[in-house]
């Protein structure tokens, strides 16, 4: 019965998601609007009917749709991408985060909310949507425009913020408003980024490659669900929300040359259960819920884009943009869409929100994403009106500011010793979480696997505990002697900057070692105690512990140098990949080449087994003397190469991909698909 209730409740939402996105489409309207209001339509609020029976599956069924909208978030994101965001992107959305924040809560309080429900208000303010903005400028032809660049980059920020912001507001729900709790959650949580990023980047993108030569599609796209699930329980492990999890593997799995393959493989699943997850959200909301709130909604939609206009525009011009391009970064800002209903859901189902915040949280989505096109449409026209109400000499004052700012950036030499300084504390604090995260690990798997009921580890003394202490200290060794060498390394410049001149007389040396000297020994004593302190959970004895300790002692002196050059030769091959550039994105299939070559007549053929072309060369085939045909794609195993050399030879399987006249691909299609080649599309002209 319950699968058949399962089967009821998918159909009916599936086919209201269907005709709701039938309808935006010839309306042109967002079709998160329209899956909302279709999830209202069918649901249990709607009087006259019941068609969903079971809305705590169709909840369950949500989440999914999280985990995918968020992984397929994470594949465009890319984490050489953010590198590239830019200071200028990366101010804006920062700055446009916390002032939306701080007017949600203030907002909130001011309505006599308890603080969590304000924080979480603040929240469903703060991150303005990438989807709704990209659709915009592509429909205004404004995706090329020097602003796009920094628009697109802030929202960028915006989104990694709001996954920070998913998981340290699970956190709270669930742990209460605590100072402590808030910095522990928030250690946590850069252990969790630091330990999945660094270790993704080192071994998914050569798991993947390795998947990807067996050339079976359903495997690769197994691997990648298990991924993109394990992932997301070991941040709902960590007290994070699946979304955390999922959107942190699909950065991670962006980095490997098959992205835009796996992306290929899982748009129908983020597609449908994307769906699903917008009319959930509409399911969960009672309209005479948004009636009664219609007040606060339209209340908050003018503050939310009066807010984000003016913070956006005001940092964009103090980061040198011109007032042009700064009104319209403000305006493009000035919505939110999809992780206000993602955060608006997570505070109802943790039981934290406030009455009416998720119907709030949903009409603020509906009436932003439908009133942002049209103030983007009319921009110019509101921006000479804003221009008016500035007087003249404060407009003299922001061209000469902007037009310093464009001199100075010119000009300004980045300073080596700053860099070198940023460079290794960002060293230490990466090494400090890897180590945390070795001694959080081995606490987990100390619950779950005793080690010391083997035969082998039966008298180890010390027991169970004692076995994973000494592991995940093995582990972190590595880190800890980075760690100790950047210390040194930090201290010597600190001594050489606040003593550049006396150093070089003999009482200077002296007094310049002991600065050196001092913050080494301070900084590897902070460095031990913060692992001694992560220990605590193992140690059962201290007559156990110095055991370990001389154990430990040993393995440094005999291999310190093999620990080294294993840490160096992980940063080297971190460094090449991250700094490798990937190269322009191939389409997963020939219907993303099809779409460029808009002039053309085209044919796609499948090369079987048998097929007379197999093991010729391009070049012996002569197509293009015997049909007049040109192949200007083949597709092998997932890789397309654009055209290809007249040598290549065509073999069992590969995808053709023939340009010409309709004539001549009759003529092609008819000898060659006789030969034993299977037509896999015919497409005519676009």
């Amino acid at each position: 019965m319950q699968s058949v209730n399962l089967l009821h409740d998918l159909a009916m939402i599936m086919v209201a998601a269907g005709a709701a996105a039938l309808v935006c489409h010839y309306l042109h309207l967002p079709k998160v609007v329209g899956y909302i209001a279709a999830g209202g339509f069918i649901g249990p609020h709607t009087p006259g009917w019941r068609l969903i029976s079971d809305q705590t599956l169709i909840s369950a069924l949500a989440d999914l749709g999280v985990v995918f909208l968020l992984f397929s978030l994470g594949l465009e994101f890319n984490l050489r991408r953010l590198r590239r965001v830019g200071v200028q992107a990366v101010v804006i959305g920062v700055v446009d985060v916390c002032f939306l924040i701080w007017c949600g809560y203030a907002f909130g309080r001011a309505l006599g909310w308890p603080p969590l429900p304000s924080l979480f208000l603040g929240a469903i303010l703060s991150d303005s949507s990438t989807t709704v903005l990209a659709k915009l400028l592509a429909e205004l032809g404004w995706s090329r425009a020097r602003f796009a660049g920094v628009l697109f980059g802030a929202t960028l920020v915006e989104d990694v913020l709001a996954i920070a912001m998913i998981a340290v507001l699970t956190g709270l729900a669930r742990g209460g408003v605590d100072p402590a709790a808030i910095g522990s959650q928030f250690g946590i949580l850069w252990v969790f980024l630091v330990v999945v990023v660094l270790s993704g980047v080192l071994f998914v993108p050569r798991l993947l490659s390795l998947v990807v030569r067996t050339d079976a599609g359903e495997l690769l796209l197994l691997v990648v669900l298990a991924l993109c699930f394990g992932v997301s329980l070991l941040a709902v492990r960590l007290g994070f929300s699946v979304a955390l999890g999922a959107f942190v593997i699909g950065a991670v799995t962006a980095e490997s040359r098959i992205s835009r393959r796996i992306e290929a493989l899982i748009a129908p699943l983020r597609l449908m259960f994307g769906a699903v997850f917008f009319v959930a959200i509409g399911l969960m909301v009672n309209p005479a819920e948004l009636v009664a709130n219609a007040g606060l909604i339209l209340a908050l939609v003018p503050l939310l884009m009066l807010a984000k206009a003016s913070a956006c525009t005001l940092a964009a011009t103090a980061m040198g943009s011109g007032g042009h391009d700064a009104f319209r970064i403000g305006i493009g800002m000035a919505q939110v869409c999809e992780f206000a209903l993602i955060i608006g859901a997570l505070g109802q189902s943790l039981g934290v929100a406030a009455p009416g915040l998720l119907p709030t949280a949903v009409g603020v989505c509906v009436v932003s994403t439908l009133v942002n096109p049209l103030l983007m449409r009319r921009c110019e026209a509101l921006q000479a009106g804003v221009r008016r109400l500035v007087p003249a000499p404060l407009r003299r004052l922001l061209a000469f500011y902007t037009h310093w700012l464009e001199h100075a950036a010119q000009h300004a030499t980045g300073g080596a010793v700053r860099r070198v300084v940023f460079r290794c504390v960002w060293i230490v604090l990466v090494n400090l979480a890897c180590i945390s995260g070795a001694y959080l690990l081995a606490a987990y798997l100390s619950r779950q696997w005793d080690l010391a009921r083997l035969p082998v580890l039966r008298y180890w003394p010390g027991g169970n505990a004692a076995v994973y202490w000494l592991l995940a200290t093995l582990v972190s060794l590595p880190f800890l002697l980075a760690t100790a060498m950047k210390l040194r390394a930090l201290g010597m410049i600190l001594a050489e900057l606040s003593l550049p001149f006396w150093g070089r007389f003999r009482p200077g040396a002296a007094l310049r070692t002991l600065v050196a000297g001092g913050f080494y020994f301070c900084g590897l004593a902070g460095v031990l105690l913060f692992a001694f302190a992560l220990s605590a959970t193992f140690l059962t004895s201290w007559a156990v512990f110095w055991q370990h300790v001389v154990i430990v002692a040993v393995v440094v002196v005999v291999g310190w140098q093999r620990l080294l050059r294993l840490y160096g030769r992980a940063q080297i091959a971190l460094r090449e990949h991250l700094s490798r550039e990937l190269p322009a994105p191939a389409p997963g299939s020939f219907a993303t080449t099809v779409s460029a070559l808009l002039d053309a007549d085209m044919l796609v053929l499948t090369v079987a087994s048998g097929s007379p072309l197999a093991g010729q060369s391009l070049r012996e085939a002569q197509l293009r003397t015997r049909f007049g045909v040109t192949v200007v794609n083949v597709e092998r195993k997932g890789q397309v190469m654009t055209n290809p050399e007249p040598g290549l030879q065509v073999q069992t399987g590969d995808h053709l991909l023939f340009v010409g006249s309709p004539e001549a691909l009759r003529q092609a299609a008819a000898a060659l698909g006789s030969g034993g080649l299977e037509q896999a599309a015919a497409l005519g002209p676009r």
